[in-house]
């Protein structure tokens, strides 16, 4: 019960900092800790608490409130095991009366909100963007995606250090306002942040020459 809630701080956590300006970032570390609680210190079911179905439930909206593109081989693994309890789903855990955040645990809710067709697609997207030999035009082409952005942040050298890149930003813009033009200083920052780490990134500004920024 300890782990569990352990478990329900960091989630309460995480909703906490995706409701805050730009504080994604700050979820990174939280959701690697959310993750290793559920798959190695908690039994597969806890009574009125935990069933392979919450399971993929919790771990969905954990990475809801994640950068995406930034923690895309975390996000992979935590897919894949998603994946894994879809196969563990018992009629008992369906109709167990859970309710996280809205949902029932009726069998017609889960199909429509987290059937295994749905995330199939959701890991497609993941492994696409991983794959070197898709270009971020093409992928941006596959998935609807108007923005460009630096291919760098496809980089196995840019998820590993993003969140230590994020928390020197927000250590140095601490007192910067927050308004109109914020994102420009950000960037900027992020730019000369990121080539300490030896990464040479272009922002969203130059990859998208003709787009107004605020």
């Amino acid at each position: 019960m300890d782990n569990l809630k352990k478990l329900g701080k960091i989630f309460s956590q995480m909703v906490e900092n995706s409701d805050s300006y730009n504080a994604f970032w700050k979820n990174i570390p939280l959701g690697h800790e959310a993750f290793a609680l559920m798959k190695d210190e908690l039994p597969l079911r806890v009574k009125g608490e935990l069933t392979p179905y919450t399971r993929i439930v919790l771990l969905g909206k954990m990475m809801d409130c994640m950068p995406e593109r930034n923690c895309a081989r975390f996000f992979k693994e935590v897919m894949e095991y998603q994946r894994e309890l879809f196969s563990l789903i018992s009629d008992e855990d369906l109709a167990e009366d859970m309710d996280i955040d809205g949902y029932k645990g009726a069998p017609e809710t889960f199909e429509r909100c987290y059937s295994a067709e749905i995330h199939e697609k959701k890991i497609k997207k993941t492994l696409d963007y991983l794959n070197p030999e898709i270009s971020m035009e093409e992928w941006c082409r596959m998935y609807g995606v108007s923005l460009k952005f630096d291919p760098v942040e496809r980089s196995e050298a840019w998820e590993r250090c993003i969140y230590e890149v994020e928390l020197e930003c927000d250590r140095v813009l601490k007192n910067e306002p927050k308004g109109m033009g914020f994102c420009f200083s950000y960037w900027s920052t992020k730019k000369a942040v990121l080539a300490k780490h030896g990464i040479q990134w272009r922002s969203p500004s130059t990859m998208n020459p003709r787009v107004m920024f605020d």
